[in-house]
């Protein structure tokens, strides 16, 4: 057992594979390399940062957006540090390409109001200076 989590994280990614083959094998080598460094990896609701990693896929994910509202609402309590796999931040900002079709699945499977905050979640993500 190594010394106490100084720092607590969030890491959200798409756990769907699809076109993003190796997100999965990215966010587990961050996750230890998180945790090798005392950096606890945690739940959303206690964390003071969030780290998204998105992808082609993370757009696809009802729950990923769902988290990335959650923080964005939080406002200033939580640190975002996105991390941009195989996506340009500016598809991100402006939701183009395959985003483009991911929130045209939810404009149909989902509430307006909600698609409209997942939106506004994901184009602020995308305006964060990441990795």
């Amino acid at each position: 057992m190594g010394p106490p989590a100084s720092v607590e994280v969030f890491l959200s990614f798409s756990r769907e594979e699809g076109d993003d083959a190796g997100v999965g094998s990215f966010a587990a080598r961050l996750h230890d390399a998180l945790r090798h460094r005392a950096v606890s990896v945690v739940a959303e609701g206690s964390a003071r940062v969030c780290i998204p990693v998105i992808s082609r896929s993370y757009a696809d994910s009802r729950r990923c957006l769902v988290d990335l509202a959650s923080v964005v609402r939080s406002g200033k309590a939580v640190k975002i540090l996105p991390v941009f796999y195989r996506v340009d931040p500016s598809d991100v900002r402006r939701q183009k390409g395959h985003f483009e079709v991911a929130f045209k699945m939810h404009e149909v499977q989902s509430e307006e109001k909600d698609v409209r905050e997942w939106r506004e979640a994901l184009s602020e993500a995308g305006e964060i200076v990441g990795y």
